[in-house]
Formats: structure tokens, C-alpha cells, sequence
């Protein structure tokens, strides 16, 4: 189990990494991540600048941000975000052949976007075959929902770069996906500028 209860990052490998984040072939199961504020993960919280995560897995986990409405606001919703895969990345992410599997994942309160691999990246996202199966995505948020524009996703929560984002090959399949007071899709719920190419949402 992690469990923190100050306004700070929560992963199952990984807090915060700086300047810039590589993982290969890492896996977390069976797993209780539990957040309250910012940012909450399966493998890792917040990656700064290149963040590159490949060929590794979630599973059998439970991930929670039960964040505090008073860390709330409205210009940096896009922070507080819950993830399998990746919670938060300041600018690129990298995300090859990673699987979230059999996992609960939920925000409540201040989470902002809430999705089964990456809650939001701030600039480029290059995705390829990243596959959710049979998970339960929630976002529950207790606030005045007029002050907010969260996102729950089954993928990506909130894609906020300008740079077309590549998204292929990506599935979510036999999913719970249910959001309140928030932007609600099986793939990306918001982003800028999005490619996606034989992507597949299915049981959903």
C-alpha cells in the first residue's frame, strides 16, 4: 500500500521525476495507491519534460486521489489528475506497449482529469498500443461542477498541447467509465489537436 495524506504525488514506482523520466518493463500489481491532492498514479505521479514509459504494466490495483477542496482551482485543474499508467507530465509523453488490467482507479473532490493510462499532458503525446481491460474509471466531484472542466477517459483524460498527438493502435476494453461533472470519453476527453488511428473501444 502507498498512502499519503499531504497535497502531494503518489505513484507505484515513481513520485516525481525530474528532469526527464525513461521506464522500461516495469510492472506494479496487487497494489493500494492511495492520494489526497495533485497527483496519483499506478507507476508514476508527475513526470517533468520528456516522460517516456514503455512495455510495462498495472494490474489487480486499486489507485485513488481523494483530494481536498481546497487545493482546488480553476487554472490548474489539469494537475490534479489520477492515472494508471502516468498522472501528470509538464510536456511530452512517450507511452509504448503499457497495460492497465483488472485495476479500480478513482477521483474524488479536487481530481481534475481521471483516466486509465495518462490523466493530462501539457504539450505532445506519441501513444502506441496501450491497451485498458476490464477496469472501473471514476471521477466523483464534490464541488461546484460549474468550476471545473474535469475529464474521465478510459485512455487519456485532457491533451492540452498544440502539436498533433499521435494516438494509435490504443484500446479500452470490458470498462466501467463513469464521470460526474466532467467530460466523459472512451478514448481522449479533451485535447488540442488529436490523430487517432485504429483505435478501438469496445464493452464499454
Amino acid at each position: 500500500t502507498a498512502d499519503t495524506s499531504s497535497n502531494t504525488c503518489t505513484g507505484g514506482i515513481g513520485g516525481m521525476i525530474c528532469p526527464s523520466l525513461k521506464v522500461e518493463k516495469c510492472t506494479v500489481d496487487n497494489m493500494t495507491i492511495k492520494g489526497n491532492g495533485r497527483n496519483t498514479a499506478g507507476l508514476i505521479a508527475i513526470g517533468y519534460n520528456r516522460t517516456e514509459i514503455n512495455n510495462s504494466k498495472v494490474t489487480n490495483s486499486n489507485i485513488e486521489n481523494l483530494g481536498q477542496t481546497t487545493y482546488y482551482s480553476s487554472k490548474n485543474s489539469y494537475l490534479d489528475c489520477v492515472a494508471g499508467i502516468l498522472g501528470y507530465t509538464l510536456e511530452n509523453a512517450v507511452l509504448n506497449n503499457n497495460t492497465v488490467e483488472h485495476c479500480n482507479i478513482k477521483g474524488v473532490n479536487v481530481v481534475g482529469n481521471v483516466a486509465g493510462i495518462c490523466g493530462a499532458v501539457n504539450y505532445e503525446v506519441l501513444a502506441n498500443n496501450c491497451n485498458v481491460i476490464n477496469c472501473n474509471i471514476s471521477s466523483n466531484v464534490n464541488y461546484n461542477e460549474s468550476k471545473t472542466s474535469s475529464t474521465t477517459s478510459g485512455m487519456f483524460g485532457r491533451v492540452s498541447g498544440n502539436i498533433p498527438c499521435e494516438i494509435k493502435n490504443c484500446s479500452v476494453k470490458q470498462t466501467i467509465i463513469n464521470g460526474k461533472g466532467s467530460c466523459l470519453s472512451g478514448i481522449v476527453a479533451s485535447g488540442n489537436s488529436v490523430n487517432m488511428n485504429n483505435c478501438k473501444v469496445e464493452d464499454v
